[in-house]
C-alpha cells in the first residue's frame, strides 16, 4: 500500500502481485521437493512392510515363549533335568519335545536315550 495524495494508503495491485509470487515460491519448492522424494517414501514404505513380514515369526515365538519355555523346564524336571543357562534360548523346548515323545528303546544307564522322531539326548 502506498499513500495517495490525501495520505489514505492505497492498494498497489503490482507490488500485491509481486509479494504473491514471493509467497508462493516456497511452496511450490516445497511441492517439487515432495514429489521428489516420493520414490524414496516408497521405498521405505515397502521395506517396513517388508520388516514387519520377515519379523512376525520371531514376534509370534518371542510371545510365545515365556508359556512355552514354562513347560518345557516342567517336562525337563519330570525327568531329572536341569537348565544350563549355557544352553541356546530354544534348547529347553527341544529337550521337552524329545522327552515328550514315546522313547525308540530302553536306554541303559548312562547311555543316550533316542526318542522315536531321532533325538539324542544322553
Amino acid at each position: 500500500m502506498i499513500p495517495n495524495s490525501d495520505n489514505i494508503p492505497v492498494f498497489d495491485p503490482e507490488l500485491a502481485r509481486r509479494l504473491a509470487e514471493a509467497a508462493r515460491a516456497p511452496f511450490e519448492a516445497f511441492a517439487r521437493a515432495t514429489e521428489a522424494l516420493r520414490p524414496l517414501q516408497e521405498a521405505t514404505e515397502r521395506f517396513n512392510e517388508s520388516m514387519t513380514r520377515s519379523l512376525e515369526p520371531l514376534r509370534e515365538t518371542l510371545e510365545r515363549l515365556p508359556g512355552e519355555t514354562k513347560k518345557a523346564l516342567t517336562v525337563l524336571g519330570e525327568h531329572g533335568w536341569y537348565v544350563d543357562m549355557a544352553m541356546p534360548l530354544p534348547a529347553p523346548s527341544t529337550c521337552r519335545n524329545c522327552l515328550s515323545r514315546e522313547i525308540r528303546r530302553k536306554p541303559k544307564p548312562g547311555s543316550p536315550i533316542i526318542t522315536e522322531k531321532g533325538c539324542l539326548i544322553s
